[in-house]
Parts: structure tokens; C-alpha cells; sequence
């Protein structure tokens, strides 16, 4: 799929595009490739990592859904109880990658607890 979208915008004319559409052109290009080279090197494989690791993802996990009615709030409340099974998907794709010698150089990895505690001890009014 992110080849197939990956080709659909190289297909794209940037010379038709304005300035800024084709700069948002160019940064969605980086990324799709970079997202293929993430799978050809199995980064995947890797989910645990102090600059875009799943303990960011989850601290503005709010951030991503509306909040305009009850309906938002009881959806909401469902995502956050598959956390703890996404967290156990996490666990074992690291260690599916540990097993296949996969993984984070330990500098960065010894980076995660702390990171994690600084998140937790926020409350609401500083969290994201």
C-alpha cells in the first residue's frame, strides 16, 4: 500500500502545484520513502525508541480525536482500554525483533524509563 501511494504522488506534477503544495508535495514523498526503507530494514521491528516511540505516541493520544459531545468522550474512553493490549503487541514485536537481533542501541534504550517516568508524573494541566 505505501508503494502504490508512493507512486500515485510521484505521478503528481509539482510544477502545477503552488509553493506550499509543493513543499507538502515533498515532505509526503520523504516520508512514504523513508516509511519503505523503515520496512525494508525492518524498523518495525525496533518500536521502542526515545524520539517517536509509543510512550509519545500514547501521552498525545488525545490530541488526535474530537471532544464535542458525550459520544466523543465514552469512544475515547474504549481506545484508552486497548492500551494495555497495544502495549503487550509492543512488548512482543521487541521481542520478536530482540530474538532476530533487532534492536535499539542501548544508549537509547536506557533512555526510555526515564522518559517514561517524566511523562507519567505530569498532571493533566501540564500534560500535551
Amino acid at each position: 500500500a505505501t508503494a502504490e501511494l508512493l507512486t500515485q504522488f510521484e505521478a503528481i506534477d509539482s510544477k502545477t502545484l503552488d509553493e506550499q503544495r509543493q513543499l507538502s508535495l515533498q515532505m509526503m514523498l520523504g516520508q512514504l520513502r523513508d516509511k519503505l526503507e523503515g520496512i525494508d530494514l525492518k524498523t518495525y521491528a525496533m518500536p521502542l525508541e526515545p524520539i517517536g516511540g509509543i510512550q509519545l505516541g500514547l501521552a498525545g493520544y488525545g490530541d488526535a480525536f474530537p471532544f464535542e459531545n458525550a459520544k466523543d468522550y465514552q469512544d475515547y474512553i474504549k481506545r484508552l482500554q486497548t492500551i494495555p493490549t497495544v502495549i503487550d503487541q509492543v512488548i512482543a514485536v521487541s521481542r520478536q525483533g530482540a530474538k532476530e537481533g533487532l534492536v535499539q542501541p542501548r544508549y537509547l534504550l536506557e533512555r526510555l524509563p526515564e522518559q517514561i517516568d517524566k511523562i507519567a508524573a505530569l498532571t493533566g494541566e501540564q500534560s500535551p
